[in-house]
């Protein structure tokens, strides 16, 4: 297959995802804020920027959805049982 198609294969399909969709679970989101906020106080107190890594996945956290889940097709929030 040609580099061409498999390169504009790969937008269609990225560009097909939903990125927005909620794929991050309540367990999930605590370890993400614990994490996070550790992260930034650790970088405060440290006084360095590696602090600022924490926003990732405090912001993560707080919109419930990642990106990185997305792409690989990993969700871990509870599934709802059909009534």
């Amino acid at each position: 297959m040609h580099f061409g198609v498999r390169f504009s294969l790969l937008i269609t399909s990225i560009t097909t995802m939903n990125f927005l969709a909620v794929n991050v679970g309540r367990a999930d989101r605590i370890l993400r804020l614990v994490l996070g906020l550790g992260l930034i106080g650790w970088g405060l107190y440290a006084g360095n920027w590696w602090g600022a890594l924490g926003v990732i996945p405090l912001a993560t956290a707080t919109m419930s959805t990642c990106p990185v889940y997305t792409l690989l097709g990993v969700s871990t929030c509870a599934v709802k049982k059909a009534a």
